[in-house]
């Protein structure tokens, strides 16, 4: 193998190693967004809950209005009334989406030995690798599950460690060496495409709103406490202004039911 084929091969891994590597990097930080919501939850659970009962109060009152409408047979339109556009109730992203799996690889068996091989390598070779007994734990975690693509094994390990020889004294083969530079960096490619689908599905699973609460809460551990706390006194205004629109709604929603039920009774008294 030439010096020249050679650094070819290296010019073409280092992005692929260096994306992959910020994908994996970014979906260990979103780990934590489950922790920035339920804090969130914490803080403002008894507003959440408050509204949530004002909501059902409402869609009770609506219910029966309709129901006595109907029985009074009157089918003229019916006034809709609709939440302030600006408050959505935090959490409430586009949930319920299907789960991601690894893209089936294009060659089943090539994939179990390519992941076989990488095992055998870290377990043998880890020493020359710069592998520590947790990395090199968690990478016989990966490889040994079918679901969880090789690039993220890979990546665990230093720049030096993928793009050089592996063995005492730099013992791999060049043909060896060229096979698996282009072996890994196929599976650097596949990680990359499960990655970012997974990105995308923590964004589209917790909504705009719990991601922006996610970025403050990462901010405050870093000393920045001011947006989180403007987040929370925000929500807390925004959700104490909907409970008062909510409570004034029902109220007007009562005055209505009332007159309805005595029409209703009123008819039922006439003989209608």
């Amino acid at each position: 193998m030439g010096d020249a084929e050679l650094r070819e091969l290296l010019e073409t891994a280092r992005p692929l190693y260096d994306e992959a590597r910020r994908l994996y990097e970014e979906l260990q930080k979103l780990r934590t967004v489950e922790q920035a919501h339920a804090e969130f939850k914490n803080l403002l659970g008894g507003e959440e809950r408050r509204l949530a009962g004002l909501r059902q109060r409402i869609d009770a009152l609506e219910g029966e209005k309709q129901s006595l409408a109907r029985r009074l047979e009157d089918t003229g339109g019916e006034d809709e009334w609709e939440d302030d556009a600006g408050v959505t109730m935090a959490g409430q992203g586009a949930r319920g989406g299907a789960e991601r799996t690894p893209a089936a690889h294009a060659n089943p068996i090539r994939a179990t030995q390519a992941r076989r091989r990488f095992q055998m390598l870290v377990n043998r070779f880890g020493y020359f690798l710069g592998v520590s007994d947790a990395v090199r734990a968690q990478i016989n975690q990966i490889t040994e599950d079918p679901q969880r693509p090789l690039g993220e094994a890979l990546v665990l390990l230093d720049w030096d460690a993928f793009a050089g020889r592996i063995g005492p004294s730099n013992m791999e083969s060049d043909d060896r060496y060229r096979e698996r530079l282009m072996e890994w960096g196929e599976a650097l490619k596949e990680y990359i495409s499960k990655a970012e689908g997974d990105v995308r599905a923590v964004h589209v699973r917790y909504g705009q709103f719990v991601m922006r609460l996610w970025e403050a809460c990462r901010a405050a551990d870093a000393g920045d406490p001011a947006r989180w706390e403007q987040l929370i006194e925000g929500t807390r205004h925004a959700y104490a202004h909907q409970a008062t629109k909510y409570e004034e709604h029902i109220v007007a929603l009562e005055v209505e039911v009332a007159g309805l039920r005595d029409e209703v009774g009123g008819g039922v008294a006439d003989g209608r």
